[in-house]
């Protein structure tokens, strides 16, 4: 689904425009991407595992624009890409169809500005256009920020993965999982 250019203003009195990126914003993706892998654990990746060449970038955005039940929501500021989320279909089978995930990242300098609940108040609009009944979502048990972010958002917690991620060091992440009913 593709989002259309929308300016928004943030608690830090920035302006951000947030819109469907395109194969031109592919580049930039992948350097946003590596990016916030570099200034966080809590993401899925580390920033050398990110192998996707600028065409897997350009091909992905299509294919999601394409898509009526997906989408991805870029933030930029001065036309520089500093947030990201996108929502996602479990499964198209019948008994999954109902069920959705999501994913966000911003960069650390704008986190705290508002962004955060921005993207997310996008991406919840966005299920319900797309006739989706939850949103679902893991998160590491001790990311406070983003655990509160999403409860003030309506997601409840729904189970715990213990040791969901093993870091390079070979401690572990226990990984909440959290459940936003849409209907």
């Amino acid at each position: 689904m593709k989002i259309e250019p929308k300016k928004y203003i943030l608690k830090n009195g920035k302006e951000v425009i947030l819109a469907s990126p395109t194969s031109k914003d592919a580049g930039q993706l992948i350097a946003y991407m590596k990016k916030t892998a570099e200034e966080s654990d809590n993401l899925v990746r580390y920033p050398e595992e990110l192998v996707l060449t600028l065409q897997d970038e350009e091909r992905m955005i299509e294919s999601i624009e394409k898509n009526e039940r997906e989408c991805f929501v870029s933030a930029f500021m001065d036309g520089r890409l500093v947030g990201n989320a996108s929502l996602s279909c479990i499964g198209e089978r019948i008994k999954l169809r109902h069920r959705s995930s999501v994913g966000i990242a911003i960069f650390k300098e704008v986190q705290g500005s508002g962004l955060g609940s921005l993207l997310m108040d996008k991406i919840i609009e966005y299920a319900k256009k797309c006739d989706y009944e939850q949103i679902e979502l893991e998160v590491r048990s001790d990311n406070k920020k983003a655990l509160s972010l999403y409860k003030k958002k309506g997601f409840e917690e729904c189970g715990r993965i213990v040791h969901g991620f093993k870091l390079k060091d070979g401690s572990y992440a226990d990984l909440t999982m959290m459940i936003r009913t849409l209907k």
